[in-house]
């Protein structure tokens, strides 16, 4: 290629900023982090006006491949920037850099910094993401399902709904929670055919005590169960059947079935 453009002279075409991005980020991508933080730089270096957002941007990844390389966080904080979308993810890269260092207390400052600035902004959700999702490995639910329900309410059609939604409908279940019925069966009717829908029987027959498990098979007995809320028939046929199950299971886990009880009728699920 040098030699290439050595010989093409100035009829060598150069290639376009957005190209030499992608081919920059193709090294942090791959965690070549010596490489990304020389290219970045170099990338930088071209582009004079301190203004320019991807001169901003540059340095940023530069800032972010020098931590990976042992550096402290406050390398991303020192990064300078004046464009919103550019800040709001240095905020959140820095964020996620004292997570990665164990910070709790500076992770969750610099998370709830960058939601009050930018409410509004893709890495707002992606710092309640993964405060969130810190909280769950860290199985502290509670916390968890409370960052959870903020980006259900601060990005309802966001790309992390669909899990959060399942994540605090499930919990507020095991947790017996008065609202846990309404959660789950929201949950159905906007995602039917998800695989979570799938898999829930399952794991309410396993939480089930032994006595009531041996009734939640396709057709188990609905003696004592109580319809709280009719059943549509615009659902498919396995989410109707689910939202029967769940109330069946509701009432089987508090009263409890014998296995022999005389005249208790089976009705098949539609």
């Amino acid at each position: 290629m040098p030699g290439l453009k050595s010989s093409l002279g100035a009829e060598y075409p150069n290639p376009s900023l957005d190209l030499q991005e992608q081919r920059v980020q193709i090294f942090y991508d791959q965690h070549k982090w010596k490489e990304a933080r020389a290219e970045w730089e170099k990338l930088a270096a071209t582009l004079r006006d301190p203004q320019n957002p991807h001169r901003q941007h540059a340095l940023l990844r530069a800032a972010q491949a020098r931590f990976q390389l042992k550096a402290a966080p406050t390398v991303i904080q020192a990064v300078a920037t004046s464009n919103p979308d550019v800040d709001a993810e240095r905020m959140f890269a820095f964020a996620q850099a004292e997570r990665t260092a164990k910070k709790e207390t500076e992770m969750l400052s610099a998370s709830e910094q960058l939601i009050e600035k930018y409410p509004s902004s893709k890495w707002s959700e992606e710092a309640l993401m993964m405060v969130g999702n810190y909280y769950w490995v860290e199985l502290d639910r509670p916390k968890a399902i409370g960052y959870y329900q903020r980006v259900i309410d601060n990005f309802p059609a966001g790309k992390y709904a669909f899990f959060c939604e399942w994540r605090t409908a499930w919990i507020a279940y095991l947790d017996r929670q008065p609202y846990a019925d309404d959660k789950l069966t929201v949950f159905l009717r906007k995602y039917p055919v998800s695989a979570n829908a799938s898999d829930t029987p399952a794991h309410i027959s396993a939480l089930l005590p032994t006595a009531s498990r041996r009734h939640t098979s396709a057709t188990p007995p609905l003696c004592g169960w109580t319809n709280s809320a009719p059943v549509t028939k615009t659902l498919p046929t396995f989410s109707r059947r689910f939202l029967r199950l769940l109330r069946c299971a509701h009432s089987m886990s508090r009263f409890p079935i014998p296995p022999k009880t005389a005249g208790c009728a089976r009705k098949p699920f539609a």
